[in-house]
């Protein structure tokens, strides 16, 4: 991924903005049944990415799927593999605001229907299912990408970007944007930047050198100064910036869409339109900080090889707001793919140190940009640490067309092979 000069993205997982209303409650020795007690939990936590034509190898949306896999649903559950969700929020780090954090007492309701037999229940009186909620509603525009891209790549994930023109002939005060997909199957995820009119050559370059639709693009848009406007998973509502702030995408604007296609489960053609929502004024405009470390070397075959990564609110830590406080809402981890942990500390000026996010076990496919529930307050002086751990044995290696690689002494770079150690955070003012 290339350094940014700012980093605004919000990805949201595989699910809905859905508020649940199971109880968790049980009733010693009661057997429980889907209609009654898991229905809305699958509903809530599962079926926006297990459904048909999605991108999750089965489907939950039934009484009939999730009794077909209550097998593997047991200990998916019960080892916290699913729903995905890398960051730990057990060990005093920030709540995330993200629907993929499924509460201990949903995950003990679930073994315990698979553990009394996967009950069916009264399919006449299902308890109630939670609400979906969209508070964006229509985008004020809608642009297609103009073509249908089918992938000729051989193996399982592949990283395409494709350049799409709004065509701005004035400022768009952007509150959120979002991916749309015609076969949402083989698609993982979406990254939406923005390539201003000084990055229009260099984007053309990259666009005329890859013979395909779009270009390769493994570790991020590949040109300087992208700014990251938002992000989405397949079965997520786009985000809002956060705070009421919004960014202003000036005339002649492009936006340059990375693709994360998957192809474990199915293949295809897709189309992709970018969603965007406006306001007619912006109270504020949200600010990008980022760490980042060029210089680390992991030797082949090494085990926990550590880097970190500093940046530092000095007097200005937010643009116009000179030394005074503002507020952190999200960051976004990054490491290629023999990364295995990653945290990110925030150190006060007066050398307290706590959590902002902890991935104690980095998966390349699985990254993403976590909001938090609530905002931490910053202010000059503070820093933030980022500690990069790196796995380089026989047994980390990344697979290529289906081989696995050799390990060698590794740097930083944007190959699929190189490595990276920096995380990008999105702040407002106070």
């Amino acid at each position: 991924m290339k350094r940014l000069a700012a980093t605004f993205i919000l990805l949201a997982g595989c699910t809905s903005q859905s508020t649940a209303t199971t109880d968790p409650s049980v009733v010693p020795g009661e057997a429980l049944t889907y209609y009654q007690d898991t229905a809305p939990i699958f509903a809530a936590r599962c079926v926006a990415c297990h459904s048909p034509g999605n991108i999750a190898p089965f489907s939950l949306e039934t009484y009939g799927d999730a009794m077909k896999y209550a097998s593997l649903i047991k200990p998916a559950i019960a080892n916290k593999l699913m729903p995905p969700m890398p960051p730990d929020t057990s060990n005093g780090c920030p709540q995330i605001d993200d629907e993929r954090v499924m509460p201990d007492a949903e995950r003990d309701q679930l073994i315990k229907w698979v553990d009394g037999g996967s009950q069916a229940g009264d399919a006449a009186h299902p308890a109630p299912m939670p609400n979906v909620v969209n508070a964006l509603g229509a985008p004020a525009a809608v642009y297609d990408s103009g073509l249908d891209y089918a992938s000729s790549f051989a193996g399982r994930d592949e990283y395409r970007c494709f350049v799409i023109d709004p065509a701005l002939t004035s400022t768009f005060n952007l509150v959120a944007v979002g991916v749309k997909s015609t076969n949402p199957a083989i698609v993982h995820h979406t990254i939406v930047y923005a390539q201003l009119p000084a990055q229009k050559a260099a984007v053309d370059q990259l666009d005329a050198a890859d013979p395909l639709p779009g270009y390769e693009c493994f570790g991020g848009p590949n040109f300087a100064n992208a700014i990251t406007l938002g992000a989405s998973a397949v079965g997520s509502e786009p985000k809002p910036f956060p705070n009421g702030s919004g960014a202003p995408v000036p005339a002649g604007t492009r936006y340059v869409v990375q693709v994360h296609y998957n192809f474990d489960n199915a293949r295809g053609s897709n189309r992709i339109t970018v969603e965007a929502w406006s306001a007619a004024t912006l109270t504020q405009i949200p600010h990008g900080i980022g760490t980042s470390n060029y210089t680390f070397k992991i030797p082949a075959g090494a085990v926990g090889v550590q880097a970190t990564a500093m940046a530092q609110f000095t007097t200005t830590p937010l643009a116009g707001n000179q030394g005074k406080p503002g507020l952190l809402w999200s960051a976004f981890p990054h490491m290629h793919q023999i990364g295995s942990a990653i945290r990110v500390d925030l150190v006060r000026a007066n050398g307290q140190r706590s959590c902002v996010i902890d991935i104690p076990k980095w998966d390349f496919h699985w990254q993403g940009s976590y909001q938090f529930k609530q905002p931490i307050q910053v202010a000059a002086g503070d820093q933030l640490l980022t500690t990069c751990t790196w796995d380089n044995s026989a047994a980390h290696q990344p697979l290529i067309d289906g081989v696995p690689q050799t390990p060698k002494d590794i740097t930083f770079g944007e190959g699929s092979t190189d490595e990276m150690c920096l995380a990008g955070f999105t702040l407002t003012d106070f």
